[in-house]
This record gives structure tokens, sequence and C-alpha cells, in this order.
């Protein structure tokens, strides 16, 4: 087994031939930093014997910033969703003509979809640009 920063890691579960950004629905896990109950707490409910999961503050924030993904990356719509104690698994649906540049979808200084105007000697970023650009022409 490989260490990663002297620790035992398991290997990635992504499939190194597959590019995630392209179209697709994809289920993803995001977990808490130490496995903390972060989101709120699994409580009883005594009416009809089920768990019921109650937010908290944090917990609602999430939420808030899962449902405003599309706002942000029009070409994203959301599957379904939940938010545990410290970790949440959703359904992102990737639907985009032009492709998703996952190299700089977090990075709105040097997007090219989503700050054009930037400036930049790279030229990975210029060939991006390109791409994008030609993309909207077609």
């Amino acid at each position: 087994m490989d260490k990663f920063q002297n620790k035992y890691r398991i290997p990635s579960a992504r499939l190194q031939t597959w590019d995630y950004g392209r179209n697709g629905a994809y289920f993803i896990t995001i977990c808490t930093q130490n496995r903390q109950y972060f989101f709120g707490e699994i409580i009883d409910s005594t009416t009809h014997g089920e768990s019921i999961m109650h937010l908290n503050d944090m917990g609602e924030m999430a939420e808030k910033y899962w449902m405003e993904i599309p706002l942000h990356f029009p070409f994203i719509s959301l599957g379904n969703f939940v938010i545990m104690p410290n970790h949440m698994h959703g359904i992102l649906i990737i639907d985009n003509p032009a492709g998703v540049q996952t190299r700089f979808i977090a990075s709105p200084q040097i997007n090219p979809q989503i700050n054009p105007q930037i400036e930049t000697d790279d030229p990975s970023i210029e060939k991006t640009r390109l791409i994008a650009s030609l993309s909207e022409s077609e």
C-alpha cells in the first residue's frame, strides 16, 4: 500500500483513463475533515420509529451552496443528494456541448469561460481560451 505524507492510503477509485470533465452523471461524496460531525445530527423519531437528519447552521449552508452550483455552472444540473452529519452524497449531471476544462474549473481568475479578460503568458491557458472561443462560435 502506498503512503502519502507518511500515511497509508488506499489507491484512488477514479478511473485513470476517464476524463471527468466529460458529460455524464457523477455520484460524488464530500467528507468533512477528520470525519467531524459539522453538518448536524441524526435523531430518532418516536412517531414512526425512523431516524431523521437535523441540519445545523453549517449543514444548512452546505445545502444552500450545493443548490447554488447550477447558478455558477449553468451546464450542471443536480440529481438527488443527502447531507449526513460528517459527509454528503450527491449526483452532479454535466451537460456541456463545449466540454468542461477541469484543470481550470475552480479558478475564475484564469478560466476563460468565467473570466476571459485576464491576461496570462501561460500557453496552456491561451490554448484553453482558443478552444473555448472556437466552441462558442460553432
